[in-house]
């Protein structure tokens, strides 16, 4: 296991222990998971863009909730929570808190994303 991967991740508030868990302490599944995640962000940004532009509450409480699942396998605990408020405020057609927390959620996202494409070296 990389150790500057690790402390990278770390560093920039990943919960790598709790990633690893996930994984059953297999760090090759880890990283194949940081990967996928990074791999599909781009998908799913648009996703979560495009529903949110649209107004659609249901596709985007889906689209959040997925990003909010793969951010928690990874050990990134605080989008996960993030994108948990959004799924929330979806669920319950509440556009304001949508608006207060997207930007921010999406920015964490796009930044966590970025991180793993450097450390791993992912398109």
């Amino acid at each position: 296991m990389s150790d500057t991967i690790i402390s990278e991740l770390e560093k920039n508030g990943v919960n790598t222990a709790s990633g690893l868990e996930y994984c059953a302490g297999e760090a090759d599944l880890y990283y194949e998971v940081l990967d996928d995640f990074a791999t599909e962000a781009k998908t799913k940004s648009v996703s979560i863009e495009e529903s949110k532009r649209a107004g659609n509450w249901k596709d985007y409480e889906v689209y959040v909730h997925s990003l909010k699942s793969t951010a928690r396998m990874i050990g990134a605990d605080r989008l996960a929570d993030m994108a948990l408020e959004l799924e929330t405020a979806a669920k319950a057609g509440d556009s304001a808190a949508i608006e207060a927390k997207h930007e921010e959620t999406m920015n964490m996202y796009t930044s966590l994303v970025e991180l793993i494409r450097k450390l791993r070296n992912v398109l």
